[in-house]
This record gives C-alpha cells, sequence and structure tokens, in this order.
C-alpha cells in the first residue's frame, strides 16, 4: 500500500511506531537486552577475534558516579578504581573532533564504533575500531575524532 496525500507523513509515522509496537508485543522487551552482536556474524573470525580483546566488564571495583563531562557533554566518562588502586574511565565519545592532554600514559581500548586519533607530534591518522586499541605516552596528548555514532571505549592509566 502507498499513502499520498498530505495526511502521508503522519500516517507513515503512525505506521512506524505500529510496527514497533507489535514488535514490542511480539517478544518480551528482555530478548532486545540478551542480543549478542557477535551472534550475527558467526562466520567473521576477524570480528570475533578483536572483540574477544575488549573486556566487557570488572568485578570487584568501586564505580565513581560523578560523571567526568569535557566538550559541552560530547565526551563523558566515568571512573572505576580497582583494588591495587589502579584506575580506568569507561567513556563514550560523540561525533566531533578532541584534543586531550595526558599526565600518565594511557591505553585506550575501543569497545564500540569507531574513531581517528593523530597523537601529538606524529603527522600519522589512525583508524580504529571495535577491540582495538591505542597508546599515549606520559605528558603528552591526542586528537581523537568520531564522525558518526558514538565510540565507546575503556582508558586504562598505565604508569
Amino acid at each position: 500500500m502507498r499513502i499520498t496525500g498530505s495526511l502521508a507523513p503522519a500516517l507513515a509515522q503512525d505506521a512506524t511506531v505500529f510496527a514497533f509496537l507489535f514488535l514490542l508485543s511480539a517478544f518480551p522487551i528482555s530478548a532486545f537486552f540478551e542480543l549478542n552482536p557477535l551472534d550475527f556474524f558467526p562466520g567473521c573470525p576477524t570480528l570475533r577475534s578483536l572483540m574477544a580483546n575488549v573486556a566487557t566488564e570488572f568485578q570487584g571495583v568501586t564505580a565513581i558516579t560523578k560523571a567526568n563531562v569535557y566538550f559541552d557533554g560530547k565526551v563523558v566518562s566515568h571512573s572505576i578504581l580497582f583494588p591495587d588502586k589502579s584506575k580506568k574511565t569507561l567513556g563514550l565519545i560523540y561525533p566531533g573532533k578532541f584534543h586531550f592532554g595526558t599526565g600518565k600514559s594511557e591505553r585506550m581500548e575501543i569497545v564500540a564504533g569507531e574513531c581517528q586519533t593523530k597523537l601529538d607530534g606524529q603527522s600519522t591518522v589512525n583508524d580504529y575500531v571495535a577491540g582495538q586499541f591505542f597508546d599515549i605516552p606520559a605528558n603528552s596528548g591526542f586528537d581523537i575524532e568520531v564522525k558518526l555514532g558514538i565510540c565507546e571505549y575503556v582508558c586504562s592509566f598505565l604508569a
């Protein structure tokens, strides 16, 4: 069926809402949260091996509830503290280009999404996707750019 005329946008939106409500009624909401993205690519060893390197949870840690908010909320992270006194941040980077400085050396592991980075003092721009990481020297910095979607990361403070 093709919808035309001045009511077309409203009817098309209603059809989309109806389809969404139908899906919700047909499947328990918990089914949506139990999906594993790797289940959709069972024959893709590259994706499976990349994702195997990314931590999916940290146990026995203290989570700091106050967010670290940068660049008007376009970069947000939360700190987690480990029993050995080490610290990591778990964060989100929305589309944009940002510069960060470092005190300690850091490792940025990309959990989801993708980004481009350039370390201070270098001209090379590198692309990273979920399952990859890059290291930043102490007392340095880097540019990071997210072009589409959200880039999720884990930042480890190394020394």
